[in-house]
């Protein structure tokens, strides 16, 4: 449960009229939820790689006009990098 009531409100987080409220009970939320908070850490660090992940492949693609089976490639490297780093922490 504490897992959906996370992500609903940080997917929410971009609304103006209730940013602010929002981000109060997430704080809240992670003051109060224990061990747990490493594990949302942690799957933040995985969503924000997709992200990155996401706009350099789109760049490079842009830039370079690269084929999909290129891109592919290109995404699957990346992949692998992130998937290092995020262990390491």
């Amino acid at each position: 449960m504490g897992h959906a009531f996370y992500w609903q409100l940080k997917a929410n987080l971009y609304q103006k009229s209730s940013r602010e409220r929002f981000y109060l009970l997430l704080e809240r939320f992670l003051m109060c939820c224990g061990q747990f908070k490493n594990e949302l850490y942690k799957q933040n660090l995985v969503d924000q790689a997709l992200i990155n992940l996401s706009a350099y492949v789109e760049d490079q693609m842009e830039k370079k006009k690269e084929s999909k089976k290129k891109s592919i490639t290109l995404m699957d490297k990346r992949l692998r990098e992130e998937e290092v780093r995020i262990k390491m922490m």
